[in-house]
């Protein structure tokens, strides 16, 4: 048997190296012969290059990337109120993409080959079904698995935000060659998809299934790799996490928006709990590592509170595990989040865009976390909501680990039951 899945990209995101291994891993559980091809830009980096063989994306926008002419042509007719989509390659009927390419483009006629020697097609949990991103790649693998009749099955996914009619249009048509469209979170991304996508629920079957590191074991790391410090606050579990990203992927702080507000909040936070604070890294992707974050924090503070950075390299079993350790967290970051709330421990979400805003609002309801992600503002550690989740944290109880954990382990369940109907469905041999 041969499984043709998405991978991660080789950027070293924890999130969605999570994903990835967890991917690799329940398919195994499933099928433990089968031969694993996943999607990668970079073979070497991928963290499924001993899991599985890495190939390049059937298809992305840059390979549809207009001549020079027609792209300033573009870019002169958009500043006269032109739409986005005149004379867009990426635009353009699937059916048509796909017979240039497979006349004019090796690579893609190899991955193709791929695809059609596969049993099954598998896009393993992501965010990236947004305008923040582009989706076209990910929407033709759905065109391709439905061209060539392959079974798709789409696990957990966070939806939107859109502002693209291309977009649109391509989830509304290619949704429906999956199976099983998984969601990760709970009512959010669901009603998107209704309101915004307009999907037709008698041909895309939706699943509220989880994120895929549900079943990601978590790892205690080495402890040789920490500074003493640190070492003593994570064994002892009195500490609070943090995290936050260089790059919010719209880059429309400052940088000192990007900083100011989250410092403040740590040392608020550490007034009230003594407690000390610890960033752990999530991205060590080009351009918006974590750890250029939390030095930039570190430097703000200027050790007027007890603020640490675990500035050793942690691979996402290691930070699931660390994170299971923490009083709680405050963070932007999904998976931060995902890891907290999974393991019982509750979080304080911040988001400083609609982006952010739609992911961690379906991970707090997906978990049955009574509370909601605070908007990122320079008063943000002055601001009584702020207060009010450190009252909330504080308080935790053993009463509310136990929801947590259930919810988790009801979407972990959830998951299982869906890949389960979808194998027997298509007649997969286990």
């Amino acid at each position: 048997m041969q499984i043709f899945m998405t991978g991660e990209d080789g950027l070293h995101n924890m999130g969605d190296e999570g994903q990835a291994l967890a991917s690799a891993a329940r398919l195994k559980q499933y099928f433990p012969m089968a031969e694993l091809v996943a999607t990668g830009f970079d073979p070497l980096g991928s963290v499924l290059r001993d899991q599985a063989r890495i190939v390049p994306w059937p298809l992305t926008t840059y390979d549809l990337r207009a001549n020079y002419l027609t792209h300033a042509t573009r870019r002169l007719a958009h500043k006269l109120g032109a739409s986005e989509e005149w004379r867009d390659p990426v635009a353009r009927k699937m059916d048509k993409i796909f017979e240039e390419q497979y006349r004019g483009n090796e690579r893609f006629r190899s991955v193709l080959a791929d695809i059609e020697k596969s049993d099954f097609l598998f896009d393993m949990g992501h965010g990236a079904l947004t305008d923040v991103f582009d989706p076209f790649m990910l929407c033709f693998l759905y065109y391709l698995a439905g061209r060539l009749n392959k079974p798709l099955f789409i696990s957990g996914q966070s939806i939107g935000p859109f502002w693209r009619k291309r977009t649109i249009r391509m989830l509304r048509e290619t949704l429906a060659y999956a199976h099983t469209t998984g969601l990760r979170d709970k009512d959010v991304s669901r009603q998107i998809l209704l309101d915004e996508i307009g999907v037709d629920t008698q041909r895309v079957h939706l699943m509220e299934i989880g994120d895929d590191t549900l079943d990601l074991t978590p790892k205690e790391p080495n402890w040789d790799y920490f500074s003493p410090p640190v070492a003593a606050a994570i064994r002892s579990g009195q500490f609070f996490a943090i995290h936050w990203r260089a790059s919010d992927y719209t880059q429309t702080l400052s940088a000192t928006e990007r900083i100011v507000p989250l410092a403040e909040a740590i040392k608020r936070t550490c007034d009230i709990t003594r407690l000390p604070a610890i960033f752990l890294p999530f991205s060590w992707e080009p351009h918006s590592s974590d750890a250029v974050t939390a030095a930039s924090i570190h430097d703000y503070l200027q050790g007027q509170v007890p603020f640490y950075a675990a500035w050793n390299y942690l691979e996402a079993a290691e930070l699931k595990w660390l994170l299971g350790q923490a009083r709680f967290g405050i963070g932007l970051s999904y998976h931060f989040h995902v890891f907290l709330l999974s393991q019982g421990r509750p979080s304080i979400g911040l988001y400083s865009n609609d982006y952010y805003k739609v992911k961690l609002n379906g991970a707090f309801r997906a978990y049955g976390y009574q509370a909601s992600p605070l908007p990122y503002s320079l008063s943000l550690s002055t601001e009584q909501p702020f207060e009010a989740a450190i009252e909330k944290v504080t308080n935790w109880s053993d009463a509310e680990v136990c929801i947590l954990k259930t919810s988790a382990e009801t979407l972990r369940q959830a998951w299982h039951s869906a890949f389960q109907t979808f194998v027997c469905d298509k007649g997969l041999s286990v």
